[in-house]
């Protein structure tokens, strides 16, 4: 057990140090937030099954890397995948809004929405940005986050990031 925590705990390292040399500060403390609010939805122990704890880290390592395929034109969902895997590169991308703009935000949150890994992550980076509302630019942008964290929470079994 030890060691498969070991393991997840170097994964989620792993995922902060990508993100830590890819984007500036500010980027970098947002990640940091969003993937705080993901870990607070869960709990875990030395009896907490391999499976639940490895479940547990998908989701922290999601948080931590949600915008780098979005804000780093370098970084694409193949290097995702190939430095995490198929699941969290799938995660990702429904976290990540079509760069090609042929998607509304709301086909967009809908999308993301059937993504139980991507759901949690993008309701905490909607919670982060309302957090820090005086960098949000406008009160439509506003709306916009707090009808989709609306939509977000709908779903059975989303935890409460407020």
């Amino acid at each position: 057990m030890a060691q498969f925590i070991s393991s997840s705990s170097n994964a989620i390292l792993t995922a902060k140090l990508w993100v830590s040399e890819s984007v500036d500060p500010e980027a970098f403390e947002h990640a940091e937030r969003v993937a705080e609010l993901v870990r607070q939805n869960f709990s875990w122990s030395q009896d907490t099954p391999m499976s639940e704890v490895n479940r547990i880290a998908v989701h922290i390592i999601v948080a931590w890397i949600h915008d780098l395929v979005e804000d780093v034109k370098e970084i694409t969902i193949d290097d995702v995948e190939k430095r995490f895997g198929l699941n969290i590169a799938e995660a990702v991308v429904a976290v990540t809004r079509n760069a090609q703009g042929k998607e509304t935000y709301a086909e967009f949150i809908q999308r993301a929405k059937r993504n139980p890994i991507a759901r949690l992550v993008k309701l905490a980076d909607i919670t982060d940005h309302l957090n820090q509302i005086h960098t949000i630019p406008s009160k439509s942008l506003i709306r916009r986050y707090e009808n989709a964290q609306v939509e977000l929470e709908k779903l059975p079994s989303v935890w409460s990031l407020k």
